[in-house]
């Protein structure tokens, strides 16, 4: 039976994500965004989502195994069968619930004259272009910031499907930091 070590596995993991990330995000930066009437969206596509859910799955699947094999172990560092599938729920519904809200709830639409923004964290907003100040990108977290008069910000990350044309939109109309 073949098996990784910890260190191999490590190494071959961060690499299938760099490919299954570099392969996303120029996915969604070649893609266009959607039509639904006189409105474009953008949002995440199906294959993003496909992976978070993949990846949900693959990690339950994996405590799973990990909580099978803990509750069959003796002696006095067994843990309880009712603890572990406890500590795992509260895992997975740490971390992958903010990463599926996300996915599946996010998004920008856009016309003529008009920004709409959809997050599952805070109240969905509707910008007019000429209220966008200015543009900026964040490289730490790879996100596309436009400034809008008041001090607000409308930021989307580079994995969005579509991004692309709601920029060339942007430097159609002139928004200041786009060249």
């Amino acid at each position: 039976m073949f098996s990784f070590s910890a260190p191999a596995g490590f190494v071959v993991m961060m690499l299938v994500n760099s490919v299954l990330l570099g392969w996303l995000q120029r996915r969604a930066r070649e893609s266009s965004a959607r039509l639904k009437g006189a409105l474009h969206v953008v949002s995440y596509s199906g294959a993003l989502r496909s992976c978070v859910v993949g990846y949900a799955i693959l990690l339950a699947v994996f405590w799973t195994y990990a909580f099978l094999m803990v509750s069959r172990m003796k002696g006095p560092y067994a843990a309880t069968p009712e603890g572990l599938l406890i500590f795992v729920a509260i895992f997975a519904f740490i971390l992958f619930a903010p990463a599926l809200l996300h996915v599946f709830g996010s998004r920008i639409e856009y016309d003529s004259t008009h920004v709409h923004t959809f997050s599952p964290w805070g109240a969905d907003r509707t910008v007019l272009w000429s209220d966008i100040a200015g543009y900026s990108f964040g490289r730490i977290l790879k996100q596309h910031i436009f400034s809008i008069k008041g001090g607000n910000e409308i930021r989307f990350g580079v994995l969005l499907s579509g991004h692309q044309s709601l920029l060339d939109e942007a430097r159609g109309r002139g928004i200041p930091g786009l060249q």
